[in-house]
């Protein structure tokens, strides 16, 4: 039987307004303590951060648009994410997203399962 093991989560976005702006003060507040909960969940096996090890949101986009929000992580399977995204802080943030991201534009969201790659011992 085959078991999906893992998630791979893409979600891009635009911001409704430039980081620093006031608008998207809370928002930013709260960048570091949701990740750093996420991180210290045993269900996270990587995420894209920047070179000092901030949210993904700080990364400059290759399309040369401060606007465009990405978080691109890999976990431990569906229950970690179901309760990482709606059962800490995190929700908080999906229920307002419309304070923070133009909803009136496209975004994508990406979860894709799969099983952990198996290997022999010898290997």
């Amino acid at each position: 039987m085959f078991i999906m093991d893992r998630l791979a989560q893409a979600n891009i976005s635009l911001f409704s307004a430039q980081l620093n702006d006031l608008i998207m003060k809370a928002f930013v507040n709260f960048l570091e303590p949701v990740n750093k909960r996420k991180e210290e969940s045993p269900g996270l096996l990587w995420r894209l951060i920047d070179e000092e090890w901030r949210s993904a949101s700080y990364i400059e986009s290759p399309f040369k648009d401060e606007m465009i929000a990405i978080n691109i992580g890999v976990l431990e399977g569906i229950a970690f994410f179901k309760n990482f995204v709606y059962g800490t802080v995190h929700s908080y943030f999906l229920k307002n997203q419309k304070k923070w991201l133009d909803l009136s534009k496209p975004s994508q969201f990406i979860i894709c399962g799969y099983q952990q790659a198996t290997y022999p011992p010898w290997s």
